[in-house]
Formats: C-alpha cells, sequence, structure tokens
C-alpha cells in the first residue's frame, strides 16, 4: 500500500495544512482512491450527491451529531472533536478514510483527523464521509454542506 500513498505535505493539499506531522496524513493515489471508494461506500458513484438510494449511506438512518460550521468558523476544532468523540466509539490508532469523492481519498489515523478535521473540511466541504478502515461494524460520519454532522450505520441483513 506504500506505493499508493503520498504524504499530503508532497501534494497539491499541502498549503492547507500548517502544524501536520509530516507522515501523519496520505492522500491515496487514484487508482487506490477509487478501489476504497468501490469497496467501502458504492461501486459507479463519485461522490456523496451521486449515490444511489440502495446504497447503504444514503438509505441508513440518519443520527444527528451536531454541526461543524460554527466551529469551523470560530476556529475551534476542539467543539467538533468532542461531538465525535461522543458518537462514535473508535479507537484513536484506528485507520480512518477521509473520502473527498470517489478519487480524492485520504488516509490517516482517527486522533490525526479529529486534529485537522477543519484542514480536510477546507478541502472538501460537499458532503465528505470519514470511514474506518477497517472495524467490527461498518459506521460513517458525514459532513454535510449546511453545516451539520450525521452518522450512518451499515446493518447486515441476518
Amino acid at each position: 500500500m506504500k506505493d499508493e500513498l503520498t504524504c499530503v505535505l508532497d501534494t497539491e493539499y499541502s498549503d492547507y495544512f500548517d502544524d501536520v506531522d509530516k507522515d501523519s496524513i496520505f492522500l491515496l493515489n487514484e487508482g487506490a482512491a477509487k478501489d476504497v471508494w468501490n469497496r467501502k461506500i458504492d461501486y459507479g458513484s463519485s461522490s456523496f450527491f451521486s449515490l444511489p438510494n440502495d446504497c447503504w449511506i444514503a438509505a441508513s438512518k440518519s443520527i444527528s451529531i451536531g454541526r461543524w460550521i460554527e466551529a469551523y468558523n470560530k476556529d475551534d476544532a476542539k467543539i467538533v472533536e468532542k461531538l465525535l468523540r461522543d458518537a462514535v466509539d473508535w479507537s484513536d490508532d484506528w485507520y480512518i478514510y477521509f473520502l473527498a469523492r470517489s478519487k480524492v481519498v485520504f488516509r490517516m489515523q482517527w486522533n490525526v483527523f479529529l486534529r485537522h478535521w477543519d484542514s480536510l473540511i477546507a478541502i472538501e466541504d460537499d458532503c465528505p464521509i470519514v470511514i474506518v478502515e477497517s472495524a467490527p461494524r461498518q459506521e460513517a460520519i458525514l459532513f454535510r454542506p449546511i453545516g451539520d454532522i450525521l452518522k450512518k450505520e451499515k446493518h447486515i441483513e441476518a
């Protein structure tokens, strides 16, 4: 997988990050990004707004976590960090994907995302999806452009 990843500081997105540690946020190459999108989200769509109605993210119940836009505008990342920590039981060292769209996917640990969510939202605020790389159950966090944050859970049919 290493050859599929580029440190974000070596990409066109480097200007969005002031204090990121080298080798903590990675951009997947286009092929790897598309593969992650197809496996985790939906084969054939390119962004949240092109998801079919039967995609698990579109079809599952939405749980409101809170709002991100006010914290973003106040430059207060801690508010959203607390909302996210309270909403999902993800370990700090789990790897997550920030899926801006099918060809733009970032990979980092959950604790890194919590510190830099606002920089990632500056890159893409048109309903990016955050999902754990591998977890016991499939959950997703959506940052909607209207400023709210939703949690989605994939329900496995028995």
